[in-house]
């Protein structure tokens, strides 16, 4: 409802420009101030020639121990350069899953940009992606394609995959569902500030940001 309304205000017009920033500063809701909170460093994300903002927060492995093992979940935002941007960021859910968010930044940000004109970009790799507590198989070169996807060894290549992941720190493969990844992307979105964010999604994605809303409806 806030953004529905800044969007019909008359920007031009000081009184409403200077009231409006003093009433989202207050609410917590003027982005650039959030960046601020949230640590964000000047980076430059591989393929990308403008610098951007880096940031990183702790989440714990298993939601149900919040004090337990935890976990880096890394982002990036593209800030907008708008001197009156909208305060609700958008949201780039990558495909897969497994897709680094971060990764195809430098491919989506072009297609972003109309978007990025007035509100800041953010791509969150996932955990399991990026380096976001990543969960890669190391593919082994030496074994010809046609034998890499025989159905009948397959299976085997996959349980030896899943018995080094579960070797990792990390490696408890039970939280690492769609549901849990949205909490990160909703610790993000207070790390930043934002009272509400938009959604866009690629594939999975697609799906990530339907479970987002599921559970996070007054974001």
């Amino acid at each position: 409802m806030l953004a529905s309304n800044i969007t019909n205000m008359n920007f031009r017009t000081p009184i409403v420009r200077r009231g409006l920033v003093s009433l989202l500063t207050a609410m917590g809701l003027f982005f650039t101030g959030a960046t601020q909170a949230a640590n964000l460093k000047s980076c430059h994300p591989p393929g990308m020639s403008d610098a951007a903002q880096c940031g990183v927060v702790k989440r714990p492995l298993n939601p149900k121990e919040p004090n337990g093992k935890q976990i880096d979940v890394h982002y990036v935002v593209v800030a907008s350069m708008a001197r009156e941007k909208h305060p609700d960021p958008v949201f780039f859910f990558a495909g897969g899953p497994g897709q680094s968010a971060i990764d195809v930044l430098p491919q989506m940000i072009g297609s972003l940009k109309r978007l990025n004109n007035r509100r800041d970009i953010v791509f969150v790799d996932q955990r399991g992606t990026g380096t976001s507590a990543p969960l890669q198989c190391t593919p082994d070169g030496s074994v010809p394609l046609q034998e890499s996807m025989d159905p009948q060894e397959l299976p085997k290549r996959m349980a030896i995959c899943r018995q080094a992941l579960e070797k990792l720190p990390y490696g408890d493969l039970r939280f690492f569902t769609t549901s849990i990844a949205m909490g990160d992307i909703d610790a993000v979105r207070a790390a930043l500030g934002a009272e509400t964010i938009n959604l866009i999604g690629g594939s999975y994605g697609t799906r990530a940001a339907l479970e987002y809303m599921r559970l996070y409806p007054q974001h």
